[in-house]
């Protein structure tokens, strides 16, 4: 019988100045039945797809899917506090990038919260987890339906639409791969059709209304499955 364990890391809008995130949440199942749930909080000085990926990594675990996360790479200057468990290579990625992100710098260089940062910019952060990954060729893209034409915070991104574009690379023979979504206009938040609250808008932007991503990542992570 197969088990299928999946892992939904919620990376949400407000960093805790504790440095906690929640990763939410590890479930088991065996075929369609749900046999455990377990939420749990880990503690780290820095947060994203590194911590995603190698705090998560295990026998058990096939997917993550960090958002707006911080661009930790599996090797060079921003492996930071990260360091590569044996079987990295193996678990597959979902990632979502903000372009209006004020916190995370999506071109690279800093960002409005931390001026003073050297981001290496998302787009190269999705390049070297592609390669880590041991993905090749060009991705398949679609922009997704832009069913909400006022969900980007105008002051900061220039403009009053939010939208999506989906890359997804190609799968490895074992199955592991990358979806990268990047969102346009979208600030440092999650995309629900829900709008976040107006207070939050001036510092942390709009989240994009066009996706429910925990609807998305639970079919990314449902692709995934450990024998």
């Amino acid at each position: 019988m197969k088990r299928l364990v999946i892992a939904a890391v919620f990376a949400l809008a407000v960093p805790s100045h504790a440095g906690v995130v929640t990763f939410n949440a590890v479930l088991t199942a065996n075929g369609d039945e749900t046999v455990g749930y377990e939420l749990k909080e880990y503690f780290f000085n820095l947060y994203g797809v590194c911590g995603a990926a190698y705090e998560f990594v295990s026998d058990s675990v096939a997917a993550v899917a960090p958002v707006v996360p911080l661009p930790f790479q599996p090797t060079g200057g921003w492996l930071m506090h990260c360091h590569p468990r044996p079987g990295y290579e193996r678990v597959s990625i979902a990632m979502v990038a903000a372009t209006s992100d004020a916190f995370i710098s999506y071109d690279g260089g800093g960002s409005r919260e931390y001026p003073e940062a050297h981001y290496p910019g998302m787009e190269s952060a999705r390049d070297v987890w592609v390669a880590a990954l041991g993905l090749a060729g060009p991705p398949e893209i679609d922009a997704l339906p832009d069913l909400v034409q006022t969900d980007s915070y105008q002051p900061d991104s220039g403009r009053a639409d939010s939208t999506i574009e989906r890359q997804r690379y190609r799968p490895a023979p074992d199955g592991r791969e990358l979806w990268y979504y990047k969102a346009v206009g979208m600030g440092h938040a999650w995309p629900s059709p829900t709008p976040s609250w107006g207070g939050l808008w001036r510092r942390f932007g709009k989240n994009n209304q066009d996706l429910d991503f925990a609807d998305e990542a639970w079919t990314f992570f449902q692709r995934h499955v450990k024998r």
